[in-house]
């Protein structure tokens, strides 16, 4: 059986994000990772019960994909 993460986290280090650099959480799947995140760069898994807060999460708009499925 297929392990379910509750979400991924990666990596913003984009020089331009002075707010938003560091570790950024998706909902956990592909279709999410954004279109400029590097191909084969590093996207941590967390299976963790207590979700993050919102402030961590890369758009407003995934937040309630995860919090509410």
């Amino acid at each position: 059986m297929k392990k379910k993460y509750k979400f991924w986290s990666i990596y913003n280090g984009n020089p331009e994000d002075i707010e938003d650099r560091g570790w950024l959480c998706i909902p956990p799947a592909k279709k999410y990772v954004p279109e400029w995140y590097p191909k084969g760069a590093l996207i941590k898994k967390h299976n963790e019960t207590i979700l993050p807060p919102p402030s961590y999460w890369l758009r407003p708009d995934y937040e309630s994909i995860v919090y509410f499925s």
